[in-house]
């Protein structure tokens, strides 16, 4: 009798130990199928920041137009950077202006063009651009500009990439690369 008893006692821990089991793999199918999921959420909300556009014209440095997916035309500053200003008239352009200028319209007109919103600042500055960074085949020109010397970082304003476009920064002015190295400040 007692045989039996230990019979059904070992076959009742057995079993209540493989529904644990039983369990444990539901749940590890469970927690994959969350991770899946976030993954998804997560990869449609970066694609929705991002915005597929044609380029029209390259205005300098750090301003361009663009047509929209819907067709609407927008002037975008590109956010965190700075770029010697072309000026028209009888004021001669910023050292460094038309070269920069040149590096962009070289970049932009060579890719697949896209605007990421900034997370953190303001949709559209004083003049009413619309405020973006831009990448072109899937690489920040801001950063492209930084590290080559064609652009300053632009800290007087909050951004996602402040502090890896003033690294950048530094290193193009040790190197007297573009605008460290033709232009005195």
């Amino acid at each position: 009798m007692k045989r039996n008893n230990y019979l059904w006692l070992g076959l009742i821990i057995i079993i209540s130990g493989c529904s644990g089991i039983i369990k444990e793999d539901t749940n590890l199918e469970i927690s994959k199928n969350q991770i899946a999921q976030k993954n998804i959420i997560n990869e449609s909300q970066e694609e929705s920041n991002l915005d597929k556009v044609k380029l029209l014209r390259v205005i300098d440095g750090d301003t361009i137009e663009v047509s929209l997916e819907d067709g609407i035309k927008e002037i975008v500053r590109i956010i965190g950077i700075d770029t010697p200003e072309i000026l028209y008239g009888e004021t001669a352009s910023d050292c460094f202006a038309q070269e920069a200028r040149e590096r962009m319209e070289e970049l932009l007109f060579n890719g697949y063009i896209s605007l990421e919103k900034n997370n953190v600042g303001e949709d559209r500055d004083k003049y009413e651009r619309l405020l973006r960074f831009v990448s072109v085949n899937e690489e920040d020109v801001g950063s492209i500009l930084i590290k080559e010397g064609y652009a300053r970082a632009y800290p007087w304003f909050m951004h996602s990439k402040k502090e890896n476009y003033k690294i950048l920064e530094d290193v193009a002015k040790k190197r007297g690369r573009g605008i460290w190295g033709e232009c005195s400040e």
